[in-house]
C-alpha cells in the first residue's frame, strides 16, 4: 500500500485543518473579480459612511459663512414680515411664521453645540486663551493694606 502526499505534506485522505481550508477560500474569494452586486453594496455602504461627514462638512461651511447675528435678524424680519402679510395671505404669512420658527430654532441649536474651545486646539475660558492667565490680582484690600504696611 502507497501512501501519496500532496505538497502541504499531509497523506490524501486526512482532513486538513479548518482554518487552512478557510483561509484557502479566503484568498480565493479576494482574487475573483468582484459582481456587479457586490460592487452596488460597496458603492452604497460608502457614500452610507460618507454622509455625515459631507452633512457635517455643508453644516459647518454654512454656520461659518453666515454670522449668527444675521439669522437673528432674519428671524425678526420675518416676524414682523408675517404680521403684515397675514391679512393679505394668511398662507404667506404662515409660511413666514415657521421658517422664522425653524431659524430661531438653528440659532439656538448652534448656540448650544458650539465647541468649548477653538478649532486649533487652543483651550478658552470667557474668551481668553488659559495659557495668557497669570497670577490672580490682589483685591483692593489687599493692595491698600499691602501699601500701608510698606509704608511703616
Amino acid at each position: 500500500m502507497t501512501v501519496e502526499f500532496d505538497e502541504s505534506g499531509a497523506p490524501d485522505g486526512s482532513k486538513r485543518p479548518r482554518w487552512e481550508t478557510e483561509i484557502e477560500e479566503i484568498l480565493a474569494a479576494s482574487d475573483r473579480e468582484s459582481t456587479p452586486v457586490e460592487k452596488a453594496r460597496g458603492k452604497v455602504t460608502s457614500v452610507r459612511y460618507q454622509a455625515p461627514e459631507t452633512v457635517r462638512h455643508r453644516t459647518s461651511a454654512l454656520r461659518g459663512g453666515v454670522p449668527r447675528g444675521f439669522w437673528i435678524l432674519l428671524f425678526f424680519g420675518l416676524t414682523v414680515g408675517s404680521f403684515g402679510v397675514r391679512y393679505f395671505s394668511p398662507l404667506l404669512g404662515r409660511a413666514m411664521a415657521l421658517a422664522a420658527v425653524l431659524i430661531l430654532i438653528g440659532v439656538v441649536i448652534n448656540a448650544l453645540m458650539k465647541p468649548s474651545s477653538t478649532p486649533g486646539g487652543e483651550k478658552l475660558w470667557r474668551g481668553r486663551p488659559v495659557e495668557t492667565f497669570g497670577p490672580p490680582e490682589k483685591s483692593w484690600k489687599d493692595r491698600l493694606f499691602e501699601r500701608n504696611d510698606e509704608r511703616r
